[in-house]
């Protein structure tokens, strides 16, 4: 029989911690295939230390291009355009994202090719999968469309699948992508029907393949305790809205709460500017204590969950896939307070296993944080034991990436 392999485009991993949550992906994968070829789209090309390890079947190639300085941003950026001709900036702002995908990809492809010449590997032999439904699925939609592969699937996540988060609310080469590849990823159910309702003509590529954590030991916890312990965990980026949960708090009148974040800034002018707002509005108050943590590397993050140990993980975004942070929540039996768009509602079933809340009403939370206040001990526990069930049935890794595994190579097939 001959050996199975997988070839995987991505963007990161493993040289910085931006896909991070593949790395469960990947231990999996490398059981399931006997080798598995990754090849990354990373810049700059010359910072590639590793941040991850990888198995020993793991191949890693870095295919990123040397110059990537878009075109057009000259004409962009010109008040010209901006203030007489908006029309025309939208236009040129899709001119600037096809010619992105044009070159990127025609570079990228080369790579691939050049890599598997140089490792005596014949391209429709392997098995195809781009962890983004963007420019790298673009790669395989075209390779497949020339004949040069005969399979390929992609993984859709957030930014890859709605177009308002982009200028011009634009993605390129949708229809061509989604004609050409097999399936189509979604880790979400909300994902998979926004797909199918604005691309209702390959509605039957688009599948919900969910991300998982690891089955954790769990440590009791009891709410009769002279404080509510929260935890946000994420980056200190405008989109979390952490400043959201600091204003809310200020504006707390009941039971001590304990606020942890874990989670740093990119921008340390802007986590500076959200640390120093916690510090002026929430140390005067007396029911409110709070302590940035910042950055935890991944592999730490359920350690150091374990050693807070909350009552509660908190997340105001307003906009998420399905965080893997409420999925490593769940797995430690730890309730979730969180907002009520995208995906976010098929890991929070409300008043079941945590509280859902508008990310633009601070009452909304407020009240939460009454409610919880007078729960009953009993009814805490349940939000404990389901949240330890949904991560089991809903989000476990084993079960979740041993179909993904079965579907890339072709053993279970899409419908």
């Amino acid at each position: 029989m001959s050996e199975s392999h997988l070839a995987v485009l991505l963007k990161d991993y493993p040289f910085v911690k931006g896909e991070t949550y593949f790395h469960r992906e990947l231990s999996t994968l490398a059981k399931r295939f006997d080798k598995v070829l990754l090849f990354v789209n990373h810049k700059p090309v010359t910072d590639c230390s590793r941040a991850f390890e990888v198995p020993v079947n793991v191949a890693v190639f870095n295919i990123a291009l040397e110059n990537t300085e878009p075109q057009y941003s000259d004409l962009l950026s010109t008040n010209t355009v901006t203030e007489l001709l908006p029309d025309l900036f939208n236009a040129l702002q899709r001119m600037r994202a096809i010619h992105y995908y044009q070159r990127e990809s025609g570079a990228i492809q080369m790579k691939i090719l050049s890599q598997l010449r140089g490792l005596d590997l014949e391209p429709r032999s392997l098995r195809w999968y781009s962890y983004w439904s963007d420019e790298l699925a673009f790669v395989l939609a075209k390779m497949k469309a020339q004949g040069i592969i005969n399979n390929a699937v992609s993984r859709t996540h957030n930014h890859d699948i709605y177009e308002d988060r982009h200028p011009a609310n634009y993605l390129p080469y949708r229809n061509f992508i989604f004609q050409n590849l097999d399936g189509i990823l979604c880790i979400s159910e909300h994902g998979s029907s926004y797909l199918s309702e604005h691309y209702h003509k390959h509605a039957r590529k688009f599948h919900c393949e969910r991300l998982g954590v690891e089955k954790q030991n769990v440590i009791d916890k009891n709410l009769e305790s002279e404080s509510i312990q929260l935890v946000s965990l994420s980056g200190i980026v405008p989109v979390k809205q952490i400043e959201f949960i600091i204003r809310t708090l200020a504006e707390w009148d009941g039971k001590k709460i304990e606020w942890h974040h874990i989670g740093s800034a990119k921008d340390q002018a802007y986590g500076l500017i959200i640390e120093q707002m916690a510090e002026e509005i929430l140390k005067p108050k007396n029911n409110v204590s709070h302590k940035f943590h910042g950055f935890i590397k991944p592999e730490h993050v359920i350690a150091k969950l374990e050693e807070l140990n909350p009552h509660f993980l908190i997340n105001a975004s307003t906009f998420e896939g399905i965080p893997v942070s409420m999925m490593e929540a769940c797995s430690l039996g730890i309730p979730i307070i969180g907002p009520d768009v995208c995906g976010v509602p098929e890991i929070i079933e409300h008043r079941k296993n945590g509280y859902l809340f508008s990310p633009t009403s601070p009452e909304q939370l407020l009240s939460i944080f009454h409610e919880i206040e007078n729960l009953e001990e009993s009814e805490y526990q349940d939000l404990r034991v389901n949240a330890l069930n949904m991560q089991r049935q809903r989000f476990n890794a084993a079960t979740n990436y041993n179909h993904l595994a079965a579907i890339l190579k072709g053993e279970t097939k899409l419908g």
